[in-house]
């Protein structure tokens, strides 16, 4: 056996490897795999009975965590689904269907007068009976308030206390039970790869990049 051959070998006692006990501290060191094996718990697999009958797993994966565009996802939104008249602490008097609702020509929403008394009776009832239960000391005051009108006791539950005002003779303007942020704004534009489409963009006036471009209101997880 030539010198070249017999260096290239290693003697039988070298290629064991004695066992190293381990370090008392070795519970304690921090593993790499430690941070993701804390995080990650899966959840309990979920089955539900397929066309034949059997059980069949439901890949929960494939579900998204946006939630769908509506009026509750997106609170910028003005939810129109009713329209109300509130007091002056914010309680509603009385509410009313979008069809009972006419559209002045400034863009406000406004009801008729005569409706809107009607309506509000049970409401204006009950403002009566606590506006007489305090005043009952006083004759000067609790004659004043038998003898005011529905539509006057109606201003006394919108304006502020002390403040003097009175109703329209037509209308009563009435607002969305939500109404829309005021930063709000849906512009009409063009997909960018696709001139000939129209999209409709959703804008937060009060949101902008640091070149002080509009940021869109995107339907995406925050």
């Amino acid at each position: 056996m030539s010198d070249e051959e017999t260096r290239d070998e290693a003697p039988g006692e070298d290629t064991v490897i004695e066992s190293i006990e381990p370090s008392p501290e070795a519970e304690s060191e921090f593993h790499p795999f430690d941070e993701i094996d804390e995080d990650f718990k899966p959840a309990p697999a979920v089955f539900v009975n397929g066309p034949d009958g059997l059980p069949m797993r439901v890949d929960q994966t494939s579900e998204s965590d946006i939630p769908a565009l509506s009026k509750n996802s997106l609170v910028c939104m003005g939810d129109f689904t009713k329209f109300v008249l509130r007091d002056r602490w914010g309680d509603i008097i009385v509410s009313f269907e979008p069809s009972e609702v006419d559209r002045a020509p400034n863009g406000e929403w406004r009801v008729k007068t005569d409706t809107m008394l009607e309506r509000a009776k049970l409401s204006i009832g009950r403002q009566r009976a606590v506006m007489e239960k305090l005043a009952a000391q006083r004759t000067d005051v609790i004659g004043a308030i038998q003898n005011a009108t529905d539509a006057q006791i109606l201003v006394q539950m919108l304006l502020p206390p002390g403040e003097m005002g009175a109703l329209d003779h037509e209308w009563v303007r009435v607002l969305p039970v939500r109404p829309a942020c005021k930063h709000y704004v849906r512009q009409q534009g063009s997909f960018s790869l696709n001139a000939a489409k129209k999209a409709h963009y959703r804008l937060c006036s009060a949101r902008r990049t640091t070149e002080s471009t509009f940021m869109t209101v995107r339907d995406t997880a925050m």
